[in-house]
């Protein structure tokens, strides 16, 4: 098979979106606008490589076989989008983790645009403020890129590293089990990335769970106490794929936080 060819960034058109719509702001980073789009149908797979493309982004999209075999000739990506893909079974994201080394994140966001399972996606004005949203999404990503993942403190030759622990938000406890409270510390470490239930059993546990439903619960929880303090952010369902944290409302142009070290007297 032929090498898939790349889009490279085009000269910015006229945006086809809404004028209401903020203007996204290029973040430039060495080599760090390059994206792989996953999607199976042909026709979200062109309009998204259109659109992105000219954001300034270097675009390469594919379909989930293509993307299987044509991996070995793929420049690595910043981030790989994860759109619709038909018949390869559950847990996408984890096999797409472990193929490009990359963030997945989904195309769509589930509470955005609810796209029928077959048939193309109707180019509505729905389909296009969903685009919008990724563009924004992806952006985010990578700003934020640059921080670090992990925090520690040093003590002469002793490393103390912060794991998960107790959370409060704007002073109120949230009361949260041990486990909880490692669910979340992972999907906010991971914010707006897709995150199957396999990689999040291997993460906490090491080892997966026998009860199928042992993470749907404790998501379920978590959902309950974020809502009892009301908290903006929300974790959604990637239907048969896993859950995504995201940390504002919708079309929100908010910064994903990053984990900072605090005074004890701050904390």
């Amino acid at each position: 098979m032929p090498a898939i060819p790349e889009r490279a960034p085009a000269a910015s058109p006229p945006s086809r979106f809404p004028s209401s719509t903020a203007q996204v702001i290029p973040f430039q980073t060495e080599n760090a606008r390059r994206l792989l789009v996953v999607e199976d149908d042909p026709f979200v797979r062109e309009i998204a490589l259109r659109q992105f493309s000219g954001s300034g982004f270097c675009v390469t999209a594919v379909n989930a076989v293509e993307g299987a075999e044509q991996a070995p000739l793929l420049q690595k990506p910043a981030l790989v989008i994860a759109g619709g893909v038909e018949n390869v079974g559950g847990d996408l994201s984890s096999r797409l983790r472990r193929t490009f080394h990359a963030p997945i994140v989904p195309l769509f966001r589930p509470s955005v645009y609810a796209r029928p399972r077959r048939g193309l996606a109707a180019c509505n004005a729905s389909f296009l403020r969903a685009l919008v949203d990724c563009r924004n999404r992806i952006e985010q990503h990578l700003r934020a890129s640059a921080q670090p993942s992990e925090m520690a403190m040093r003590w002469g030759n002793f490393t103390l590293r912060l794991e998960a622990g107790s959370f409060a938000f704007l002073g109120q406890d949230v009361r949260m089990t041990g486990v909880e409270s490692a669910i979340l510390y992972l999907l906010m470490r991971h914010a707006g990335e897709i995150m199957g239930h396999a990689l999040i059993e291997h993460a906490i546990f090491r080892k997966p769970k026998s009860q199928s439903n042992f993470i749907p619960v404790h998501i379920s929880r978590i959902r309950a106490k974020l809502r009892d303090v009301s908290s903006d952010i929300c974790i959604e369902n990637v239907r048969g794929d896993g859950y995504v944290l995201f940390w504002s409302r919708s079309f929100d142009q908010n910064s994903i936080p990053s984990f900072e070290v605090l005074n004890f007297s701050a904390a």
